[in-house]
């Protein structure tokens, strides 16, 4: 995670990850992320000049960051309208910051989503008929399904999931 929002941005170090019936999901962190540090590793790995990156990297949060860019667009450099270095710098993070947020508007959100993207992937193959010793795999994937007995569906849903439902499996050609 340090790799994706900067040391110590995330700070939970238990998290609980629920999906109900509905296939609702939540993630409960015990703390909240440090948005501070965020901006900061944001300003830090940007291809930036130093001073810009010294009045960046000091901002709390994204909004504060979003009007020290504004600021720093309107900077005058030797009589110039707004330096053209200081636009680019502001478009560098500005392209930063929406390529770690996101469609996301908040740090918590964007950290939850890439929480759950981690969280292992569990099934629940219920409510299943018993299968005999033998199935007719050719009759499973040839027969339409409301013809097959309850366990030849049970063995259908089975290579589904399996990602097995086609004829390769009983072909005599080799692959």
């Amino acid at each position: 995670m340090a790799d994706r929002f900067g040391e110590g941005v995330v700070t939970a170090t238990r998290v609980t990850a629920s999906r109900t019936y509905e296939n609702f999901t939540s993630i409960d962190q015990e703390s909240e992320p440090d948005e501070a540090k965020a901006v900061s590793w944001v300003a830090w790995n940007a291809d930036i000049a130093e001073v810009v990156r010294e009045r960046l990297e000091v901002q709390e949060t994204f909004e504060a960051l979003d009007d020290a860019l504004e600021q720093i667009e309107k900077t005058t450099t030797q009589g110039e309208a707004a330096s053209r270095e200081n636009v680019t710098a502001a478009a560098s993070i500005r392209s930063a910051v929406s390529d770690l947020m996101g469609d996301y508007s908040d740090l918590d959100e964007v950290i939850e989503t890439a929480i759950w993207e981690r969280v292992p992937h569990f099934f629940d193959f219920g409510e299943y008929n018993f299968l005999g010793g033998r199935t007719d795999l050719k009759r499973v994937f040839v027969a339409a399904e409301e013809n097959l007995e309850p366990g030849e569906r049970t063995a259908l849903a089975l290579l589904h999931l399996a990602g097995a439902d086609n004829m390769a499996l009983i072909s005599e050609d080799p692959l």
